[in-house]
């Protein structure tokens, strides 16, 4: 059964994100992802923007200009400053990477490259991440 609220028009969601949910939404789908559902904006300027790309999935929430960004691929929650870190580790240490003290500030944060990495990445490192989020 379809959302009657769905309308599937990611045009209408796009200028309800933050700019770099703008900007993220828009690379995706120049990128291949797929509209799978898109809703809104509602009251309270709520916004939901679903897309694909073979097995990972991007949501983007929006609710009054702030955007949250969920990831799965498959049915993992991947947490994208988590896996935006094992990304810039060697690909030979993807699987073993420990998360330091300080990890977050380390290194420049690129939503859009680390959403290209988890779309090609192998299920290995896609659990390291899941798992290090725990």
């Amino acid at each position: 059964m379809t959302d009657p609220q769905d309308h599937g028009d990611p045009g209408r969601v796009i200028p309800t994100l933050d700019h770099e949910g703008q900007l993220l939404a828009q690379h995706l789908l120049a990128s291949g992802f797929r509209t799978v559902s898109a809703w809104g904006p509602v009251q309270m300027a709520v916004a939901h923007l679903r897309l694909q790309r073979g097995d990972l999935v991007v949501d983007l929430d929006t609710e009054r200009g702030v955007t949250a960004i969920a990831v799965r691929r498959g049915d993992l929650s991947v947490p994208l400053l988590v896996a935006n870190y094992v990304r810039s580790r060697p690909a030979s240490t993807a699987d073993s990477v420990e998360l330091p003290a300080g990890w977050q500030q380390q290194f420049p944060f690129d939503r859009a490259a680390t959403i290209e990495w988890l779309a090609d990445a192998k299920q290995d490192a896609i659990r390291a991440v899941a798992h290090l989020s725990w």
